[in-house]
């Protein structure tokens, strides 16, 4: 059995890549991974499945950013965040 498609991008909390992958697993359960650092957090369903859903980017909003911006020719400053920051979604 093959990778599923990743369906959406959050921020990894351990090394702040924003293209943290969010694919489902064999049950449909959404779970991350992060192609940079290698971390995998798991979800199992429930609350915490939900919150990841609500935090995520997901994969047609990405390309129509991407497109809005191409050929602006504006620099896009990107700021970094914390680990909490990144777990939680709350700023220190």
């Amino acid at each position: 059995m093959g990778k599923k498609a990743a369906i959406g991008y959050v921020s990894c909390p351990t090394c702040g890549n924003d293209h943290m992958e969010v694919r489902p697993d064999k049950n449909d359960n959404p779970y991350c991974y992060c192609p940079e650092c290698s971390q995998q957090v798991m979800t199992h369903g429930g609350a915490r499945a939900a919150r990841l859903l609500a935090r995520m980017r997901p994969l047609a909003a990405e390309a129509d950013d991407v497109a809005a911006t191409a050929g602006k020719g504006k620099a896009v400053e990107v700021k970094k965040q914390g680990f909490w920051e990144n777990l939680t979604g709350v700023a220190a």
